[in-house]
């Protein structure tokens, strides 16, 4: 039955596909570039525990597909949280950071009512207060490559002035991000590209945007702008350069940008949280009515292909039987072939053959026979001699002799022909030619 196992195929193939690139995607967020845990402890059965793995899920389903601003809280506000993508990650690549962020602050920040942690392409905060659109800059983090420019000077110089343009037009973006670009000549061999990022979370004012940007630069500035590759960031903002683009230029320029939202009221929250449950039950509707589809179709393809077995053995049975009811039509008791042949006496014996004697009889109708009478050693078996006799009994032939029945009683084994002369059958065979005495039933042997 190989059509069914064919047709969940191209279904095993797309769920396969699905986890290559929810794993790829993992793979290719790296490790988190900045993280900060304060506030006071909750135990893990808590109210808030509960609350915050609620609103974890409903982030992880709602910011990949609006992924510049997600703000959340629970309905009697004790729990806030907020989650933002970067806008050129988008779909599995989103969902990705925000799980993996999830799975990282819950080791780093375990128990903490005040967490935060930022990889390279998502943003995650939550807390036991609100603090939406409050810059959140508790410490700043530096990363850097460890190579370094040969003109330290020229290099610092062109980042800085690369930044200037970069920083003012993030922050007054309406997505609070901007890239941009340098070339720096002095470099070896010739010259070298360097390519800069800036972005802060959606829900800060141009000028908190620009606050947390421009302190961050500075403090990199000091320390680390020889560096051909790095950065420094905190949980509200982010600057970043490097020797090739790290960033899809082209989406981050395009892609659509709702305004930024104010923090919503537990009740539009609670209204907001119904619609998502709603559209995860939709999805999985679909998603289980189209795995029911296919297992129903693979189980009528199934049930066809055993009904046709059960039809084709049907068949078998009846031919079977049918030979059963015709062996059984010719039998004839072992008592009237006792008699007919005077119980096989020897002055009734024709001769011997192969696989026994063979005897002349007469039935009680006067009828001549001839008995074939296989002995205990011959290898031929029960079976054999039924198919034998039902396949003799429906030929109809001029040459062939007539079998008149058969006898498998008492460990007997015997068949019965009609009983022709040497000179009926030589003339029956052969018209008048003259022929030696045969036997008419050796051909069966």
């Amino acid at each position: 039955m190989s059509s069914p196992p064919s047709l969940l195929l191209p279904l095993l193939l797309l769920f396969s596909l699905q986890i290559i690139s929810i794993v790829s995607a993992a793979n290719y967020i790296g490790e988190p570039l900045f993280y900060d845990c304060s506030g006071n402890k909750f135990t893990a059965g808590s109210p808030y525990a509960s609350n915050l793995r609620l609103l974890f899920a409903d982030v992880i389903t709602s910011t990949p597909i609006s992924p510049n601003l997600n703000f959340s809280s629970n309905s009697d506000g004790s729990v806030f949280i907020f989650a933002q993508c970067r806008l050129d990650a988008v779909g599995d690549l989103c969902a990705a950071c925000l799980n993996q962020s999830i799975i990282t602050v819950g080791d780093l920040c375990s128990g903490n009512r005040t967490a935060s942690i930022r990889y390279s392409y998502c943003v995650l905060r939550y807390s036991d207060h609100p603090f939406l659109s409050v810059a959140d800059t508790p410490w700043f983090n530096n990363v850097f490559s460890t190579n370094t420019a040969a003109n330290t000077a020229e290099f610092s110089r062109k980042v800085g002035d690369m930044f200037a343009g970069i920083l003012p037009e993030a922050a007054r973006s309406e997505n609070k991000v901007a890239v941009g670009s340098t070339e720096i000549l002095s470099e070896p061999p010739d010259s070298m590209k360097i390519y800069g990022l800036a972005w802060c979370t959606n829900d800060l004012s141009p000028d908190d945007c620009f606050q947390c940007l421009d302190h961050a630069l500075k403090g990199y500035m000091g320390c680390c702008a020889y560096h051909t590759g790095g950065g420094r960031m905190t949980t509200s903002c982010i600057v970043t350069y490097d020797d090739h683009a790290m960033y899809n230029e082209t989406m981050l320029q395009a892609a659509p940008v709702a305004a930024p939202v104010a923090a919503p009221s537990a009740g539009e929250t609670d209204k907001r949280r119904g619609r998502k449950t709603m559209e995860i039950v939709i999805i999985l509707a679909v998603s289980l009515a189209s795995v029911l589809a296919v297992t129903a179709l693979c189980v009528l393809l199934i049930r066809r292909r055993r009904q046709a077995a059960i039809r084709k053995t049907e068949s078998k049975i009846g031919a079977h039987e049918e030979e059963i009811r015709t062996v059984e039509s010719l039998h004839i008791p072992l008592s009237i072939l006792k008699a007919a042949t005077y119980n096989f006496s020897d002055e009734n014996k024709l001769g011997e053959g192969r696989f026994g004697p063979v005897y002349k009889g007469v039935l009680t109708d006067g009828r001549q026979i001839v008995v074939k009478r296989l002995s205990n050693t011959s290898c031929r078996g029960l079976d054999e001699l039924r198919n034998e006799a039902a396949l003799v009994a429906q030929l109809q032939h001029k040459n062939l002799v007539k079998l008149h029945g058969c006898c498998m009683q008492e460990n007997e084994k015997l068949l019965v022909y009609e009983y022709l002369s040497n000179a009926s059958l030589e003339k029956h065979l052969f018209g008048k030619s003259p022929m030696s005495i045969l036997i008419p039933f050796l051909y069966l042997a």
